[in-house]
């Protein structure tokens, strides 16, 4: 059995691809995982078939150069849009190979790694509209969570794996309707809307301890605002706010630390601010606009992305966040790339799992006998 994992597993590496509600007594009701059922589709919101996206060429990994990755090593996952249609590819960082994820059908976009590693949350328009969907880490089973009328968009995951947060739009007769933020669990069943604030509540990241989420709002106009909502008090704190931007925040794998894009206009920066000593660092000032900032597992490099040399054309760059560290590019295409997510779990170790899992006798019976006919 080992004799063979070690050859399936060398084998994979030449592979061309794998395939708010109110608080009661200060605390938010979350739904629990343990009591969710599968949400099934409401009578008012059944799916219907949506036309097919056109396929990503055979030989789309071309398309891609990979540069120095300085040894950074996962799985960085990002939507990209091949053919006009948003595709959610991974770059491996270990393999040095982009793989295919999740290819229609519909627009899909905005991943997010579940904590272990072997899970994926993301948006698809493929019923109609944005909705939440998850699959496992190959892009395999993939199923629907959310059927709200509007746009469900933004996932990411509680750091229990247990549940997921996004933001919900509300009014989906309004041409421009509120985004609050809802909490489902990660099995699927009845959605919780955490907020009632009004305007547009976004991009929410849980922060490592549980305790608070962190997100975007446009309600401190002008510019956009960095808040936290503290889960047991229901207390917000729009601690980065003013008369620039200030948005998508990202925690550290210790939590001690936020990530954010900040700026105005075409000039947008990443900075990182510190709960330790309530500062601000600066990270990235490249001559464009840098978004979706995620955290290497250890928490000494970032990556982001940045349309710097063509607007509206995003790359994706990597910093190493020592003092005198230098901001590379570490992947590029035709093709921009968005909404990165980080995990550390490697596709090797991945791949053995489900393979031992695989090889395992099933339960209720025995295995064979090495003599036995």
């Amino acid at each position: 059995m080992i004799a063979r994992l070690v050859l399936q597993l060398a084998g994979l590496l030449m592979l061309p691809g794998l395939m708010t509600a109110q608080a009661e007594d200060g605390y938010f009701n979350l739904p629990s995982p343990e009591s969710a059922q599968s949400v099934s589709a409401p009578e008012s919101l059944v799916t219907h078939d949506y036309p097919p996206s056109p396929p990503i060429p055979a030989n789309f990994e071309k398309d891609f150069k990979i540069n120095d990755l300085f040894g950074l090593n996962g799985r960085i996952a990002f939507s990209t849009k091949i053919r006009d249609f948003d595709r959610i590819l991974v770059l491996d960082l270990d393999a040095r190979r982009i793989r295919r994820l999740i290819d229609g059908p519909g627009n899909n976009s905005y991943p997010s790694w579940s904590p272990d590693g072997t899970r994926l949350v993301f948006t698809s328009d493929r019923d109609g509209q944005k909705d939440i969907y998850i699959a496992d880490w190959d892009g395999t089973n993939q199923r629907r969570l959310t059927y709200n009328a509007g746009n469900d968009d933004n996932a990411s995951w509680s750091p229990d794996g247990q549940r997921i947060v996004y933001y919900s739009e509300q009014d989906s007769l309004n041409r421009n309707p509120s985004a609050e933020l809802a909490i489902i669990s990660a099995n699927g069943g009845t959605p919780q809307i955490i907020t009632s604030y009004g305007g547009r509540n976004t991009t929410p990241r849980w922060s490592p301890d549980g305790s608070k989420i962190a997100y975007s709002t446009n309600r401190h106009w002008p510019g956009w605002s960095v808040c936290l909502l503290e889960l047991v008090s229901s207390q917000e704190n729009c601690f980065l706010t003013g008369a620039q931007t200030y948005c998508r925040p990202m925690w550290s794998a210790s939590g001690n630390s936020l990530a954010y894009t900040f700026g105005i206009f075409d000039n947008l920066n990443i900075a990182i601010h510190s709960f330790g000593t309530n500062s601000q660092r600066t990270v990235s000032s490249l001559n464009g606009r840098e978004y979706d900032v995620v955290w290497a597992p250890d928490d000494k490099w970032i990556a982001f992305v940045s349309d710097v040399g063509k607007k509206e054309h995003f790359n994706i760059y990597a910093r190493n966040l020592d003092e005198g560290g230098k901001v590379v590019e570490i992947l590029s295409s035709p093709y921009s790339k968005r909404y990165l997510s980080w995990s550390g779990v490697k596709t090797l170790e991945l791949e053995a799992k489900r393979i031992i899992e695989l090889e395992q006798p099933k339960a209720g019976q025995k295995e064979a006998s090495p003599n036995s006919d």
